[in-house]
């Protein structure tokens, strides 16, 4: 069994030995064999984290690593597994810096394992495209980041909902909405989703403000953002969901800190461009947060 989300995943991840277990268990689920010569007379010798196989033959000691994407790397499976999870887990796709931001790694670093990783699953630009037949369990489409997201499913109820909000959030959005789908439009749904939200801000206020302070106390020595972001507070702060997306735009806006790991966590969005410095990532969500009416 692995992680599910995003916060599970980094604190699964983060564990060298479920890295190597979880490895271990998909790469060889009957049993570690030697990846050279195919023997299962293999010993694990847990000082040096490696398996040494019993036959005699060039290169006898391997890793998980031997023989896959991770094995030139001087990048940890750590970093590999996260951003792997990313890849597979996201159906609208992760950019470099997206992964740069999850894992602290550089975005360089992110480009290269992304494009790695999609080489592997098969899902390299030049791949041809999918003819005939096909079915899929479920798809994403969308040109426009604000624009709305048609589900047939809540037709009946909500008539359409505000894209940025996850389908496991919008039932209890729904209630006060009653339109129906022929009379949404962004411009009549908009402003009512963002009372709601802001509504739902206003009673996680208090909870938000408690776990804020103990963040921001607990990892003020901190320098590095990866590190940061895995504290338990801001875990639980992205576990709150779009209710406390208006409190960390006002957050951002009054006392900029590194909140963007947990705005994207709790919008599945990312309005910052490629490259933008920290000032810029601010500007950006800010911008975000007004065009969809959550911050003045």
């Amino acid at each position: 069994m692995g992680p599910d989300t995003l916060q599970e995943a980094v604190l699964y991840f983060s564990s060298s030995e479920n890295c190597r277990e979880y490895l271990v268990a998909h790469r060889w689920p009957d049993g570690v064999t030697c990846p050279r010569c195919g023997g299962k007379n293999v010993l694990f010798q847990s000082k040096y984290n490696r398996w040494q196989c019993g036959s005699k033959h060039d290169l006898r000691q391997f890793t998980p690593k031997t023989g896959t994407i991770f094995e030139d790397s001087p990048l940890g499976l750590d970093k590999w597994l996260l951003a792997l999870w990313m890849v597979v887990n996201r159906k609208n796709g992760v950019s470099s810096y997206e992964i740069h931001r999850a894992t602290g790694i550089t975005q360089k670093s992110a480009w290269f394992m992304s494009h790695r990783i999609r080489l592997a699953l098969g899902m390299a630009p030049e791949e041809k495209r999918l003819s005939g037949e096909v079915e899929v369990d479920e798809a994403f489409i969308r040109t426009n980041p604000q624009a709305l997201t048609i589900d047939p499913e809540m037709q009946s109820t909500a008539g359409t909902r505000i894209s940025w909000i996850s389908p496991q959030e919008w039932p209890s959005l729904t209630e006060a909405i009653s339109m129906p789908l022929s009379e949404a439009s962004a411009g009549t749904l908009q402003p009512t989703v963002s009372l709601l939200v802001k509504a739902q801000a206003e009673r996680v206020r208090p909870e938000f403000t408690q776990l804020a302070i103990q963040w921001r106390k607990d990892t003020q020595h901190l320098s590095q953002v990866s590190k940061k972001v895995l504290h338990p507070a801001y875990f639980r702060i992205m576990g709150m969901g779009p209710s406390v997306v208006p409190l960390l735009l006002e957050a951002l806006k009054n006392q900029p800190a590194h909140w963007f790991a947990a705005l994207t966590a709790t919008t599945n969005q990312d309005p910052v461009p490629p490259g933008s410095n920290p000032s810029a990532a601010r500007a950006a969500w800010l911008a975000w947060g007004r065009t969809n009416g959550l911050i003045d």
